[in-house]
């Protein structure tokens, strides 16, 4: 270590710089309300065992570097830590002796007691010793002797400053007589060193203090008796109050049609168990409690109602006499043919039936028709199995979904119904799975972006806007439309087991302008992973495909099919790694979103997590929303050091951005022009990259020249460039500030920029 420090210079004036700091008493310790990254206790406990990530070790280094404070108290720990890990502690053989005879003396002179003995004094109290800065023990009172004196600390101890009081202290107690605070027998040893009687008043206020909590119990206690006696006195209302509402629930359980029906035979019998403030039997008496719906009772909207459960039984079967046998209303075999938005064939079957009974039964009272409140709800036909057009059935999913005409995001969860023409975004990093009718299944590889619509004649559909999309056949030969941009495409999969994969993709060269839509070209891939595809664009011909067959069609109308080697990797659904930076960001990400609330205000918190790259993919995420201000400004993604490690892949997720299109591109610079209007031509300009041309022109000074600039934002984004281009960095680092640590790096540009070797390195 020695020769290292003096090879290195800047190691040896750390080492000096450290020693100065720890001998500063100057210095103030870090504020414990603070709450930085060096300020966190436990950070800096994850750093001493050499537990953090490399980006978070840079992060605490810089710290301590630019404060003192910080470099001296971080030291300091780690020699404590040190010391204590490093030197075993010593134990005198005479303290070891002493304190093992402490418990042999509480046992044989204390009775087993620690507190009193039998006939309540108190014990002995324990004689204890007082022990010199090296552990050597001395009873109370015996002058201490030439050898055994109270030594200074040395600079390794914490105490060294408190050795002067300590030494008072000890000659203090040395020619202090041992009084003993109770009465206890002669037998019972020395009292504790520096003991003395307690005066009158300081006893009342040690024995004589109230409790603080007691007064708390006595107000509980006081409370619960009066709950407890009101609730005594009031529980005879309480239970009328119940049997009442009993009473009337049954009651408002039969129609008026039951009750006429069920009074004559109350009246015939007189031994019948059952009247009309009963209620209905349950599952307990043997009858199923659905076979106890009346005929004209109104069947809840919310459940399917079975037309057997629909047949009146007697409501005691041992009991009640037989009643006539009713004439139910006949069931449409078309449960369409029986629907309707204002009721008139449930009208009209209900009216049937009533006439009907009206024939078989005189004794039953008024026609139903009569008696039947106009208000009250009528029973519905059977309705066909409703299923839902769209769900969500990926768990752990962070689908972010907005309504027809509505502004705010929300966070779709698993079993959530998505309606028709509801946006749906899925972010990086995740994979969100989507149900349409039960048939379909589409996979949305993050980011992604889709629509789902029904077109007029399959109500298998979607519009796709951007990203990549597994999609699998739920049922055998299944059809479904695909929009893209202003054609209707349709997919046939053919068979039980066909997957086909479809991807967006974008083509604006280097150095065009976004905002130009001549200048941006759009395709669509669609891959046949399994099975057979048929696929027609348009009014075009239609193509089949074969596994492992790729076919890519562009707005124009044409078609190239080709043949794949290897299927990609993200088609398939692969275990996330537990130790890998992606499963971090997408567990803590989801760990932090709220789905009770607009899911952008939880990703704008999520930004400033501690975790870097949560805070990453949460950007990423609103930038899919259309809120790329996140970005641009003083404290933007670019101006914030803590995510220069994902730098290369917010550079990316810009880029992407303003290749969908003139739209996009206008969002991404209004967005900057808010945040930095001063140099927002230049951020936008350095966002379209550069064409071998325009870096031939004089383009590749200019970015040699932004390394420097002021603005970080145009340092990260021209040291971005300069990857894109040439593949590598030079190690450069726009996150520092001072030009002449800059200077160094840039000069390594410098030397290319003569040669002329900033130029694309691949096409």
């Amino acid at each position: 270590v020695a020769a290292k420090l003096r090879e290195s210079e800047f190691a040896a004036s750390l080492v000096k710089r450290i020693s100065a700091s720890m001998a500063d008493a100057s210095l103030t310790a870090p504020s414990p309300m603070a709450t930085g990254t060096a300020d966190d206790p436990n950070r800096i406990g994850e750093y001493l065992d050499s537990v953090l990530s490399s980006e978070q070790v840079a992060e605490i280094e810089r710290i301590c570097l630019e404060s003192d404070p910080h470099l001296a108290e971080v030291a300091a720990c780690h020699q404590i830590l040190t010391i204590v890990l490093a030197n075993r502690a010593e134990v005198p053989p005479e303290l070891r002796s002493r304190i093992y005879a402490l418990g042999e003396r509480v046992s044989t002179e204390g009775g087993g007691s620690s507190r009193s003995n039998g006939s309540g004094s108190h014990t002995a109290i324990v004689p204890v010793t007082m022990g010199d800065a090296r552990g050597a023990q001395r009873p109370v009172g015996e002058a201490a002797s030439p050898q055994r004196t109270v030594l200074p600390v040395g600079l390794d101890d914490s105490g060294v400053s408190d050795a002067p009081t300590r030494l008072r202290e000890a000659a203090a107690a040395a020619s202090t007589p041992v009084v003993k605070p109770f009465p206890v027998s002669d037998e019972s040893g020395p009292a504790m060193a520096g003991s003395r009687p307690l005066a009158a008043a300081e006893a009342s206020e040690i024995f004589g203090r109230p409790s603080r909590i007691m007064p708390w119990l006595v107000g509980l206690a006081l409370a619960a008796v009066f709950l407890f006696v009101a609730a005594q006195a009031f529980a005879p209302l309480l239970r009328k109050r119940a049997d009442d509402n009993d009473r009337l629930l049954a009651m408002d359980k039969r129609s008026p049609i039951a009750a006429a029906e069920v009074e004559p035979f109350e009246m015939a019998s007189e031994d019948a168990s059952v009247s009309l403030n009963d209620p209905p039997k349950s599952v307990d008496s043997g009858v199923n409690e659905s076979s106890t719906t009346l005929p004209s009772e109104v069947a809840p909207r919310d459940r399917v109602v079975d037309p057997l459960d629909a047949m009146p039984v007697p409501l005691d079967v041992e009991s009640a006499p037989a009643p006539p046998e009713p004439r139910l209303p006949p069931i449409a075999t078309d449960p369409r043919s029986t629907m309707s938005s204002n009721g008139d064939a449930a009208s009209s079957n209900l009216e049937t039936a009533s006439s009907d009974r009206e024939g078989t039964t005189a004794s039953a009272g008024p026609v139903a028709a009569e008696v039947v409140d106009p208000n009250a709800e009528q029973p519905l036909p059977i309705p066909p199995a409703v299923v839902p057009p769209s769900m969500i059935t990926s768990e752990g999913s962070l689908l972010l979904i907005r309504k027809p005409n509505a502004e705010p995001w929300m966070l779709g969860r698993k079993g959530d119904i998505v309606e028709l023409g509801s946006d749906l975004i899925c972010p990086p990093l995740f994979r969100d799975r989507l149900s349409i009718r039960g048939q379909v299944e589409i996979t949305m590889v993050g980011p992604a972006r889709l629509t789902p619509a029904a077109a007029d004649d399959n109500p298998l559909g979607l519009s796709v806007g951007y990203g990549r999309f597994v999609i699998e056949g739920l049922q055998p030969d299944r059809e479904m439309t695909v929009g893209f941009g202003d054609t209707e495409h349709r997919l046939m999969l053919e068979g039980d087991e066909s997957r086909a994969a479809i991807e967006v993709r974008t083509l604006r060269l280097p150095g065009a302008d976004p905002s130009n839509p001549a200048k941006t070209k759009y395709a669509l891939a669609i891959l046949a992973v399994q099975g057979t595809l048929r696929w027609q664009s348009g009014s075009g011909a239609e193509m089949t495909l074969s596994t492992g067959e790729l076919l890519t069609w562009i707005p124009s109308g044409e078609l190239n099919r080709t043949a794949v080697e290897t299927i990609p990797d993200w088609i398939d659904d692969r275990p996330p790694v537990p130790a890998s930076l992606e499963s971090s960001a997408r567990d803590g990400l989801l760990g932090l979103v709220r789905g009770n609330e607009s899911i952008e205000l939880s990703l704008r918190e999520s930004i400033d997590f501690r975790r870097t790259e949560v805070g990453a993919l949460a950007a990423r995420t609103l930038l899919l929303l259309d809120r790329p201000e996140v970005y641009f400004g003083a404290d933007g993604i670019l101006a914030n050091a803590r995510q220069k490690n994902f730098w290369p892949d917010h550079f990316d997720a810009l880029v992407n951005a303003i290749n969908r299109g003139p739209d996009a591109a206008e969002v991404i610079r209004e967005a900057i022009i808010r945040m930095d209007a001063a140099d927002s031509d230049t951020i936008f300009r350095l966002l379209w990259l550069f064409s071998d041309q325009q870096l031939a022109d004089g383009a590749d000074e200019s970015l040699v020249r932004w390394l420097d600039h002021s603005n970080m934002t145009i340092r990260v984004l021209a040291s971005e460039n300069l990857r894109r281009i040439t593949g590598t960095t030079l190690f450069f680092k726009p996150e520092v500030e001072t030009a002449p640590r800059r200077a160094s790096d840039i000069k390594k540009w410098d030397t290319r920029l003569r040669k002329g070797e900033i130029l694309w390195q691949r096409p």
